[in-house]
């Protein structure tokens, strides 16, 4: 014969008791009308000045920060038709000029592009025209078309003061993560490496921010949120952020910008830079 029902429930008779407590009270709290308490909130967790320094540096620049988007037209010989085909590129870029939507980005960033657009911290996105490039340095300087009011942008350091250990922060788009905050130290100086257009690039500022594929054209900032470099090239065997980052020393931007602006015009209305009053930054990755 089967055994009862209740030598067969009365192991969990406990468990069931209890379930049916609960049932009870939420029951009796419901019928009287009182809310149920909801969790003390949890207080923020202290912050040390160093991490509200940062904090209100990228407060103050992140939205200075842009994601460019390039279509590039490339001939493909293993097409049937051997039509061009179009390939889009992204990258970062950071307004220099808020009132003239001037940006500064890499030389291999906008390229050979045949369209060039970016994306503002809004989400919006706006048509922008090539003002130049300068292979040498991999500068490139781009403006947006009919820019909106109130734009935000960076302001310029100075790289010849920047020194091997200090800290560093960089902000770009890699992996289409927009405007992404990651932060290291100054690893060396005055380094040396080919450019993708296979020229040499002198004078680079290295560092150990982690700095992924999109943070191309990318600020560097010191730890006040002043522009020292444009995030260009990476050293890495794996292509990713495993290894260290170069960015060009500020100091060339005066001859990249004077070699993009065409037609031998004076550029130092370009940026607003009267001689004597540039204060420079530095190129990255």
């Amino acid at each position: 014969m089967g055994r009862p029902i209740r030598s067969i429930l009365k192991p969990f008779l406990p468990f069931i008791a209890l379930c049916f407590s609960a049932v009870l009270f939420i029951a009796s709290v419901i019928l009287r009308g009182e809310p149920v308490r909801a969790r003390d909130s949890v207080e923020r967790a202290s912050r040390s000045g160093e991490e509200q320094r940062t904090i209100d540096v990228y407060r103050q620049v992140n939205e200075a920060v842009v994601f460019v988007t390039t279509i590039t037209l490339e001939y493909d010989p293993f097409e049937f038709l051997m039509e061009y085909q179009p390939r889009e590129g992204t990258g970062s870029g950071v307004i220099v000029d808020a009132r003239r939507g001037i940006i500064l980005t890499n030389n291999h960033v906008i390229g050979n592009a045949h369209r060039i657009e970016v994306t503002l911290a809004d989400g919006k996105n706006y048509k922008a025209s090539l003002v130049g490039t300068d292979p040498e340095t991999d500068i490139g300087v781009i403006q947006i078309v009919d820019p909106p009011p109130s734009l935000t942008a960076v302001t310029f350091g100075d790289s010849s003061n920047v020194e091997i250990g200090q800290r560093v922060l960089a902000i770009g788009n890699p992996f289409g993560l927009s405007r992404t905050l990651t932060q290291g130290i100054v690893s060396s100086l005055d380094r040396t490496v080919k450019s993708p257009s296979g020229s040499i690039l002198r004078g680079l500022i290295q560092t150990d921010a982690a700095i992924n594929p999109g943070n191309s054209g990318g600020p560097l900032l010191d730890s006040d949120g002043r522009l020292v470099g444009i995030n260009t090239a990476i050293l890495s065997q794996s292509g990713d952020s495993a290894g260290y980052w170069l960015c060009d020393s500020d100091r060339w931007y005066p001859q990249s910008i004077a070699r993009t602006y065409p037609h031998g015009k004076d550029s130092s209305s370009l940026l607003g830079l009267g001689t004597g009053g540039y204060q420079s930054g530095t190129d990255g990755v």
